[in-house]
Protein backbone atom coordinates (compact mmCIF):
# COMPACT_ATOMS: atom_id res chain seq x y z
CA UNK A 1 0.00 0.00 0.00
CA UNK A 2 1.53 3.37 -0.99
CA UNK A 3 2.18 5.95 1.69
CA UNK A 4 0.03 9.06 1.35
CA UNK A 5 1.63 12.49 1.65
CA UNK A 6 -0.02 13.22 4.99
CA UNK A 7 1.10 9.81 6.37
CA UNK A 8 4.66 10.67 5.35
CA UNK A 9 4.42 13.94 7.27
CA UNK A 10 2.82 12.24 10.31
CA UNK A 11 5.69 9.74 10.41
CA UNK A 12 8.28 12.50 10.23
CA UNK A 13 6.57 14.64 12.88
CA UNK A 14 6.52 11.65 15.26
CA UNK A 15 10.24 12.33 15.76
CA UNK A 16 9.69 16.01 16.67
CA UNK A 17 8.95 16.88 20.29
CA UNK A 18 5.86 19.01 20.86
CA UNK A 19 7.90 21.69 22.62
CA UNK A 20 9.94 22.06 19.39
CA UNK A 21 6.84 22.89 17.32
CA UNK A 22 7.21 26.70 17.66
CA UNK A 23 10.79 26.60 16.33
CA UNK A 24 9.72 24.32 13.47
CA UNK A 25 6.77 26.59 12.69
CA UNK A 26 9.06 29.61 12.48
CA UNK A 27 11.57 27.74 10.32
CA UNK A 28 8.83 26.52 7.98
CA UNK A 29 6.85 29.76 7.83
CA UNK A 30 3.63 28.21 9.14
CA UNK A 31 1.67 28.49 12.38
CA UNK A 32 1.97 25.92 15.17
CA UNK A 33 -1.66 24.89 14.60
CA UNK A 34 -0.73 23.61 11.12
CA UNK A 35 1.98 21.38 12.62
CA UNK A 36 -0.49 20.05 15.20
CA UNK A 37 -2.99 19.31 12.44
CA UNK A 38 -0.34 17.50 10.38
CA UNK A 39 0.84 15.48 13.39
CA UNK A 40 -2.78 14.40 13.98
CA UNK A 41 -3.08 13.23 10.37
CA UNK A 42 -5.39 16.01 9.21
CA UNK A 43 -5.06 17.00 5.56
CA UNK A 44 -3.24 20.31 5.07
CA UNK A 45 -3.37 22.88 2.32
CA UNK A 46 -0.65 22.16 -0.28
CA UNK A 47 1.41 25.23 0.61
CA UNK A 48 1.63 24.26 4.28
CA UNK A 49 2.43 20.65 3.42
CA UNK A 50 5.26 21.68 1.09
CA UNK A 51 6.66 24.18 3.61
CA UNK A 52 6.69 21.61 6.42
CA UNK A 53 8.35 18.98 4.24
CA UNK A 54 11.03 21.46 3.19
CA UNK A 55 11.68 22.55 6.79
CA UNK A 56 11.91 18.91 7.94
CA UNK A 57 14.28 18.04 5.10
CA UNK A 58 12.14 15.56 3.15
CA UNK A 59 11.06 15.56 -0.49
CA UNK A 60 7.32 16.18 -0.59
CA UNK A 61 6.61 13.55 -3.26
CA UNK A 62 8.94 10.72 -2.31
CA UNK A 63 9.96 11.20 1.32
CA UNK A 64 13.67 11.12 0.47
CA UNK A 65 16.06 13.05 2.70
CA UNK A 66 17.17 16.47 1.42
CA UNK A 67 18.79 19.45 3.15
CA UNK A 68 16.20 21.41 5.16
CA UNK A 69 15.19 24.74 3.63
CA UNK A 70 12.47 27.36 3.74
CA UNK A 71 9.95 27.74 0.92
CA UNK A 72 7.80 30.62 -0.17
CA UNK A 73 4.07 30.41 -0.85
CA UNK A 74 2.71 28.01 -3.47
CA UNK A 75 2.02 29.88 -6.71
CA UNK A 76 -1.11 28.44 -8.33
CA UNK A 77 -0.67 30.50 -11.50
CA UNK A 78 2.86 29.16 -12.06
CA UNK A 79 1.61 25.62 -11.49
CA UNK A 80 -1.15 26.23 -14.05
CA UNK A 81 1.38 27.55 -16.55
CA UNK A 82 3.67 24.55 -16.02
CA UNK A 83 0.84 22.06 -16.58
CA UNK A 84 -0.40 23.99 -19.61
CA UNK A 85 3.10 24.13 -21.11
CA UNK A 86 3.55 20.39 -20.59
CA UNK A 87 0.20 19.68 -22.26
CA UNK A 88 1.17 21.82 -25.26
CA UNK A 89 4.59 20.21 -25.56
CA UNK A 90 2.91 16.80 -25.57
CA UNK A 91 1.48 17.24 -29.04
CA UNK A 92 -1.32 19.58 -28.02
CA UNK A 93 -2.80 17.13 -25.52
CA UNK A 94 -6.41 17.86 -24.55
CA UNK A 95 -7.41 17.98 -20.92
CA UNK A 96 -9.12 14.59 -21.25
CA UNK A 97 -5.95 13.11 -22.77
CA UNK A 98 -3.89 14.60 -19.93
CA UNK A 99 -6.21 13.00 -17.35
CA UNK A 100 -5.89 9.66 -19.17
CA UNK A 101 -2.09 9.98 -19.23
CA UNK A 102 -1.97 10.69 -15.49
CA UNK A 103 -4.25 7.77 -14.77
CA UNK A 104 -7.22 7.55 -12.45
CA UNK A 105 -5.43 9.48 -9.72
CA UNK A 106 -6.98 12.78 -10.83
CA UNK A 107 -10.22 13.60 -12.58
CA UNK A 108 -11.27 16.05 -15.24
CA UNK A 109 -12.68 18.42 -12.60
CA UNK A 110 -9.29 18.53 -10.87
CA UNK A 111 -7.55 19.36 -14.16
CA UNK A 112 -10.17 22.06 -14.74
CA UNK A 113 -9.30 23.61 -11.37
CA UNK A 114 -5.61 23.54 -12.34
CA UNK A 115 -6.42 25.21 -15.67
CA UNK A 116 -8.16 28.00 -13.72
CA UNK A 117 -5.32 28.32 -11.16
CA UNK A 118 -7.57 27.12 -8.33
CA UNK A 119 -6.24 25.17 -5.31
CA UNK A 120 -6.24 21.36 -5.37
CA UNK A 121 -5.06 18.75 -2.86
CA UNK A 122 -1.39 17.91 -2.39
CA UNK A 123 -2.14 14.32 -3.44
CA UNK A 124 -3.43 15.60 -6.79
CA UNK A 125 -0.46 17.94 -7.23
CA UNK A 126 1.95 15.04 -6.71
CA UNK A 127 -0.01 12.83 -9.14
CA UNK A 128 0.04 15.55 -11.80
CA UNK A 129 3.75 16.20 -11.34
Amino acid sequence: MPVTPIQRLVDELAHVRRRDYPALAKRAGVVVREIERAAAGTQLRPGQYLKLCAALGIKAASGERVPPRRLGDFDWEMFRLGVEMRRRLSKRMTMRQAVAAIGRRVGLSTMSRVANAKPISITSIIAIC
